[in-house]
């Protein structure tokens, strides 16, 4: 069996426990004890749903009442044990027992704020460590090595058959690469477990002897290498435009002159297409390889298909596949924009309405050097202009009026959409007692926030302090322009924001807390800004604590179980993953915390769901949204302190637990959180427990799934079962991933030397 306590706090001489117990059945009954010292101590037990554990242990969120709460009186920092029994016919078959108490609340306590002192400073602490050590490097290495497609996988993509098999070409413009990153560049081609490619290549100097030699060697042994010499170097926007002339595949792919490809590249690309055939642009996660070794590192494991993250960073960037019809359609590569040139070529794609797909596996490997942007966007410092113009060229072509800035990290910009109008806003705020709060919140409102076409609703619930009913008194004199409504029933976070939507008129509504204080000016204009595009549903902010800190920076659902905010407690200036803290970009959710949305949208989701009371009736709100077609946008430029939830108090009587269970379940069960439901918006190579960081184990459970094969090569029958009991489980994915970087560094000399030999036997 298996007994976890996930938190414990003191209140008012009783100790509160909160955690779970499951036995190797699901249907198993668990039976709790506690003591102090040898003597047994009464307590109260309130069991709960906890779909997490259930789909952990059992694969069925719904499966029993796992979790449990427990009220333990306690005098002060007394020390318990908690032992939970597996019974069977009134007899205990299995026993765990933990220790609990004030006092290990407190170093506990304390535990907790040395690690959140310590991860609000580790954006310093990583960079140092990983400038002298690249120990983040080191880490990507691994798991790489043991994610990739393995030597029977590939022989197994070799023989698949698809029911559409297009041509491929793949357009390379060369201009006096290194011969050693030109052959592998094509190595990395012709190793490609599907086959149906063309490889087009121009070559921009023809004089450049050594690319010659290299270039007339490959395309006198393979027919699917054309080589075309071009007179002059055109640039690298009309040596691209060269190559596509010559293409005679139904997609054509993008590949740098000294990049490489995995091998299973183009049958990942293919079996997307035949998973998703209207698909008409394709883009790949990438990673980047050391200048002169075989060491994949930093790599970009990207949200699917995002609008507005395009729109600040060209994260799609590596490896692009395009319908040829459609490339040509857009027109090609523009000259204009060199530099940012296939930034500019997407966002036209996209102009065409092209339907875009992602492949989430790191299948390009950007090579790193002193002149490439993959070595520093500081190398070109013209690509950045280059990338703002590619920008400000879509919003003119969309009709939309917009300004695009240059951030302080090179590549990523601030585009703000400028208001053709001034609808009405109305803000729905829910408010009991803490008028210190509410003041604070209307105040920012009337002072700082230069909108001014605002409908503000205060809806009264529920008050006990006279003070807060004189402070509606003084609101009519001092701010006229907030109504106070009444709220008589008992408190229902959605039923209560439901009830101020249909007092309200604005074309717009903001759901806002009671606890929150404006600091960005010009919040409504940005928020607004958004909504000129009528596939837009709502707009979430960045929240800040009054530390400056993040509260919410966007939700990840499926998150920590059910849904999270990835970079809680990380400093303001703290960039995040990719910079996706600080960059605007569509989410699968926001909180409602702070959330703008369009009234039509409010009216044709059917509002917040009632039977959510308080936990995650955001989550659901911001889902609903989604699955009727529209997006909704984090605004990173737009902050706000949050206070948070000062005013709800904390989960820590019986009735608040079982409600939180049966809102978790109902959410779990509703969308398929925890068993088919994946946020578009992340990326199934990271972790959904340890934000934005490699899922390790995924990495696990995939070594378990690759182990087979390798230890046949490896292990003989009798030493097999002892090495699998022995090797710890990280050991064997170092030699795994040491392994297989072996093999391909072997196999790429091999075809090196025998390229060149080829070549002299030519000469």
């Amino acid at each position: 069996m298996d007994f976890i306590t996930d938190s414990t706090y003191l209140r008012k001489n009783k100790l509160y426990v909160v955690g779970w117990a499951a036995g190797n059945d699901p249907d198993s009954e668990i039976e709790l004890r506690v003591y102090h010292g040898k003597k047994e101590v009464p307590f109260r037990a309130t069991w709960s749903c906890r779909p997490d554990v259930g789909y952990a242990m059992f694969n069925d969120p719904m499966k029993s009442n796992l979790g449990f709460f427990l009220e333990i009186p306690c005098k002060g920092y007394e020390i318990f044990t908690i032992t939970a029994n597996e019974m069977e016919n009134g007899v205990a078959v299995d026993s765990i027992s933990a220790p609990v108490g004030g006092a290990i609340t407190l170093a506990r306590n304390t535990k907790h704020a040395v690690r959140d002192f310590r991860e609000r400073n580790r954006y310093i602490t990583d960079r140092v460590i990983n400038h002298f050590f690249h120990a983040n490097d080191m880490k990507y290495a691994r798991f790489f090595h043991v994610m990739r497609a393995h030597p029977y996988e590939l022989s197994e993509e070799r023989s698949a058959v698809f029911e559409n098999e297009p041509l491929i070409s793949i357009l390379v413009p060369v201009y006096r690469t290194p011969g050693r990153y030109l052959r592998e560049m094509i190595d990395s081609v012709l190793a490609q477990t599907y086959q149906n490619f063309e490889l087009v290549i121009v070559n921009a100097d023809p004089s450049f002897e050594e690319d010659a030699r290299i270039l007339r060697m490959y395309a006198e042994m393979d027919p699917r290498v054309r080589v075309k010499d071009l007179p002059d170097n055109l640039g690298i926007a009309e040596n691209t435009n060269a190559a596509l002339e010559l293409a005679s595949g139904e997609f054509i792919a993008m590949l740098d002159h000294d990049d490489t490809l995995e091998r299973d590249a183009l049958y990942e690309i293919v079996k997307k297409l035949n998973e998703e055939p209207e698909t008409d642009l394709l883009y790949t996660d990438e990673d980047k390889i050391r200048d002169r070794s075989y060491y994949y590192f930093y790599p970009n494991f990207k949200p699917d298909f995002n609008p507005d993250l395009l729109l600040r960073n060209n994260y799609i960037c590596h490896f692009l596949v395009v319908r040829t019809e459609l490339a040509r359609k857009a027109g090609g590569w523009d000259s204009a924009f060199n530099g940012a040139q296939d930034y500019d070529f997407i966002l036209r794609c996209l102009s065409l309405g092209a339907k875009a797909a992602h492949v989430q596996k790191p299948l390009y490997h950007w090579r790193s050097t002193g002149a490439s942007t993959s070595g520093g966007h500081q190398n070109k410092a013209y690509a950045a202009d280059a990338g703002k113009r590619a920008i400000e060229s879509f919003m003119e072509r969309e009709g939309y009026e917009a300004h695009t800035e240059e951030t302080s990290v090179g590549g990523w910009y601030d585009t703000q959409y400028e208001l053709k109008k001034t609808p009405l806003v109305t803000v729905l705020i829910p408010n009991k007692d803490h008028t210190d709060d509410l003041d604070k919140c209307l105040r920012s409102l009337r002072d700082r926030c230069t909108y001014q076409a605002l409908e503000i609703i205060v809806i009264e619930n529920n008050s006990t302090e006279e003070e807060t009913f004189r402070y509606y008194e003084r609101l009519k004199t001092e701010m006229p322009e907030v109504r106070v409504i009444y709220w008589d029933k008992g408190f229902n976070f959605s039923a209560i924001n439901n009830y101020g939507f249909r007092e309200s008129h604005g074309e717009y509504i903001l759901l806002l807390n009671n606890d929150t204080e404006f600091i960005t000016e010009d919040a409504f204009e940005r928020m607004l800004g958004h909504m000129e595009r009528p596939e837009i549903g709502a707009v979430g902010v960045r929240l800040l604590y009054d530390d400056r800190t993040v509260q919410h920076a966007g939700v990840l659902v499926g998150g920590g179980g059910l849904a999270d905010h990835p970079f809680k407690g990380k400093p303001d200036r703290y960039a995040g993953y990719m910079c996706r803290s600080v960059t605007t970009q569509d989410v699968s959710c926001a909180t409602a915390a702070c959330l703008l949305v369009r009234r039509s949208v409010y009216e044709e989701v059917g509002g917040l769901d009632e039977e959510l009371e308080v936990a995650f009736n955001d989550v659901d709100f911001c889902l609903k949204i989604r699955k009727a077609g529209y997006l909704i946008v984090y605004d990173a430029d737009v902050r706000l302190f949050h206070y948070e939830s000062k005013s709800r108090g904390s989960e820590n009587t019986p009735e608040k637990f079982l409600r939180f269970g049966r809102e978790s379940a109902l959410l779990s069960t509703r969308w398929g959180i925890l068993v088919s439901y994946e946020d578009p918006y992340y990326n199934p190579n990271l972790s959904y427990l340890h934000y934005y960081e490699l899922d390790r184990e995924g990495m696990d459970r995939r070594l378990w799934e690759v182990s087979g094969p390798y230890k046949d090569a490896a292990f003989t029958d009798n030493a097999r079962t002892d090495a699998e009991e022995t090797l710890p489980l990280r050991l064997r994915s170092a030699l795994i991933g040491l392994l297989d970087g072996g093999k391909d560094l072997l196999k790429n000399r091999k075809l090196r030397r025998e390229n060149e030999g080829r070549a002299e036997g030519g000469e």
